[in-house]
């Protein structure tokens, strides 16, 4: 995902595409490790990328069964999903009566984010690589990570402008199993408050340090002082 957003943030991408958390061949984002938690990030993500924003059918009340096995089941067992089964093959519907939905917040989402977005021409995103590079502890534990081990590949960190003059969005999701606290490369100086989102700031030695949950993240606006 870092990568991605680096090839984003190049201007560089030939091709425009939609930025969308599952399609009709892929596995649902619900049914991927961390289940509606995932999807939230995900979504997240795509509405902030300066992309056309597409929702599959079915994410909005976190429908689990796929379409179709057609991308991304390689280490998924897929005896289950017969062509009886598949709603691309056979009659299917939904649970509309599920607690499991994500309407509430993909509108809450949508209004926050939409007063904060930039214009087309001022759009500019740029990863944050020293998130990635200096997570600091793990479930209490100091610990140094670097972008090949599992823990860094489990940050998904970037900043961009914002419509308030002198502000920038900072989005920084941890899909991890396991909480984490690391340092931002914030100034104490600055404000931050957060958007949407859970997570805990706190300011040490002119630090600002963020804890975040499992599979967690936090939207941040950042107004810079001079």
């Amino acid at each position: 995902m870092s990568s991605f957003i680096n090839y984003l943030a190049s201007g560089e991408m030939p091709i425009p595409c939609f930025a969308t958390p599952e399609t009709h061949n892929t596995p649902r984002a619900a049914s991927r490790i961390g289940g509606l938690a995932f999807s939230k990030i995900a979504y997240m993500i795509n509405k902030l990328l300066p992309l056309p924003l597409f929702l599959h059918s079915g994410f909005e009340i976190g429908e689990r069964l796929p379409i179709n096995t057609g991308l991304g089941f390689e280490d998924i067992d897929t005896t289950k999903f017969t062509s009886d089964v598949l709603p691309l093959f056979s009659s299917g519907s939904f649970d509309w009566s599920g607690e499991t939905e994500l309407i509430d917040f993909i509108i809450n989402v949508n209004n926050v984010i939409d007063k904060y977005l930039p214009s087309d021409e001022d759009y500019v995103i740029n990863l944050i690589e020293e998130v990635v590079d200096e997570k600091i502890e793990v479930e209490g534990k100091e610990r140094k990570s670097s972008p090949d081990t599992i823990p860094a590949k489990q940050i998904v960190s970037f900043e961009m402008n914002s419509s308030k003059k002198d502000a920038k969005l900072v989005f920084i999701a941890n899909y991890d199993s396991q909480g984490t606290t690391f340092d931002l490369p914030i100034e104490s100086a600055d404000r931050v408050s957060i958007l949407l989102g859970s997570g805990i700031l706190t300011t040490r030695k002119n630090k600002v340090e963020l804890g975040l949950e499992k599979f967690s993240f936090v939207l941040l606006l950042k107004e810079l002082r001079n």
